[in-house]
């Protein structure tokens, strides 16, 4: 076997890591990535390690090296279609021209603990609004002022109109021959970009109408074949969410970095 490969991305987090091509059956590849860690770890700054589908002898490679576990993303599939959505009042698709504000408030508070998601801008905004992939047409939210006044007729408690979306999901289409199945068919998949509510509107379906929102359009519009998502193995509410929606584990990713000692 050659010399190991390490590949490098400069992310606003620090350098990103990843070492393609890997024959992790073989001790003196992996004893190289483990090398090339501990090097890593001595030169500083902020990294991470990124692994797809890691086998069992990363776990060790890491802990040789010093780097322990830093986050844990797992990918979700379903086939599509799934059920249609119901009537979600306040329902239309993002104006980019009246909207950023609104939702970077609502996405920077339901994100507040993510360490990508929740620190967004009009910079970063209007750079990824100018992205090949982005179709406006599949990002969807929700007037918090129309949802409000529709779901809350008993009078027991007053409309909460504190942010100006109830909620919002964003989604993103991948071509046939950019994923494959199980099978190792290419498949056209609809990714649930990004998506949160308010809190203000919790509790009522809209998370779940939101994705079945997200997903009719993928099928409809774009011919997606199956649903994908990504999200943290650790986030119970989400991943309780998704699996009423039929959503399964595909692939987990992780990521390690230097620990304390290293």
């Amino acid at each position: 076997m050659g010399p190991i490969t390490r590949t490098e991305e400069r992310t606003d987090s620090g350098l990103r890591v990843s070492y393609p091509a890997i024959a992790w059956d073989q001790p003196e590849q992996a004893a190289g990535v483990t090398a090339d860690l501990r090097e890593l770890a001595n030169d500083g700054g902020e990294i991470q390690w990124w692994i797809e589908a890691p086998p069992e002898v990363v776990e060790r490679v890491a802990a040789k090296a010093g780097w322990v576990r830093l986050r844990t993303l797992v990918q979700l599939r379903r086939p599509l279609p799934m059920e249609a959505p119901p009537p979600i009042p306040g329902l239309r698709t993002f104006d980019p021209d009246r909207d950023v504000d609104a939702w970077l408030e609502l996405n920077n508070q339901a994100f507040s603990w993510h360490p990508e998601q929740g620190h967004q801008n009009h910079a970063g905004m209007a750079a990824t609004l100018t992205a090949a992939w982005v179709d406006l047409d599949g990002f969807f939210v929700v007037d918090a002022a129309q949802f409000e006044a529709a779901t809350i007729q008993d009078g027991t408690r007053p409309p909460n109109t504190t942010h100006a979306l109830a909620g919002f999901c964003w989604t993103k289409f991948h071509p046939a021959t950019s994923a494959t199945d199980a099978s190792g068919a290419d498949v056209a998949l609809g990714e649930v970009y990004v998506i949160a509510t308010a809190s203000s509107a919790r509790g009522r379906g809209l998370g779940q109408a939101l994705v079945q929102a997200g997903m009719d359009h993928q099928y409809r519009v774009r011919g997606a074949e199956q649903a994908m998502l990504w999200t943290e193995s650790d986030n119970t509410r989400a991943l309780k969410l998704y699996e009423r929606l039929g959503y399964t584990v595909h692939h987990t990713n992780v990521a390690y970095g230097p620990g304390a000692g290293s």
